[in-house]
């Protein structure tokens, strides 16, 4: 049985945040990965957690619990936004919409948010991370039901936080082994969302496992 554990907000300076999914990545995968790939997954936290500023539990890309069975820890958040049916709904605990993994260290959260992007439902994503292309990553993940926001949104938002980083010489410094790198600081001039998050899509299996109706939860 999954068991609730208190929400705890969990935000890491940009560079913590690179170097974590760098770590990550090298602990999973035995390589080094590309700037531009550690780029599409430092845009979609951006996008999901506001940089972090919104993250919760470690939960890097605001990933539901699925199945309450599950001997795993969540935590119940306020406030849970979901675009169903064309309309905005807004969700309050104990409903399943509010309930989200929780993870101990931000090394666990970035060892599960890799694995569940890259062996699981939404591993047809995956090409686009290696590839380093925001746009084909939200529109895949969309197409998946990952998150119901528009993709245009979603991309545009990922987009923009791919080019700062890009800019920033945060991944060559960490690969160097240097510290005190200075922070990648997004500007957001076009009133763009970057807490899309909170509204990711799980699939029919999972949903009704979680007590979801699936005819309600598609967009």
């Amino acid at each position: 049985m999954a068991k609730l554990v208190p929400t705890v907000k969990t935000t890491y300076t940009s560079s913590e945040l690179v170097k974590g999914f760098i770590d990550g990545w090298q602990t999973a995968f035995n390589e080094t990965p590309s700037k531009q790939s550690i780029g599409v997954l430092y845009a979609q936290n951006g996008i999901e957690t506001g940089g972090s500023g919104a993250m919760w539990n470690n939960n890097i890309g605001n990933v539901k619990l699925a199945n309450m069975s599950e001997d795993v820890e969540y935590f119940a958040l306020s406030h849970t936004w979901e675009i169903l049916n064309g309309v905005r709904r807004v969700f309050e605990p104990p409903s399943p919409y509010c309930n989200f993994r929780s993870f101990p260290t931000l090394a666990a959260g970035m060892a599960f948010q890799l694995d569940f992007l890259k062996n699981h439902r939404y591993a047809k994503a995956w090409g686009a991370v290696l590839a380093g292309s925001c746009d084909q990553f939200a529109q895949i993940l969309h197409n998946l039901r990952y998150y119901t926001a528009p993709p245009s949104d979603y991309a545009r938002g990922m987009n923009a936080y791919f080019a700062k980083y890009i800019k920033s010489n945060a991944y060559d410094q960490i690969i160097a082994g240097e510290t005190n790198i200075p922070n990648i600081v997004i500007e957001n001039p076009e009133g763009i969302d970057f807490n899309l998050g909170l509204n990711i899509g799980i699939d029919d299996d999972q949903q009704a496992d979680a007590g979801i109706d699936p005819n309600d939860a598609q967009s």
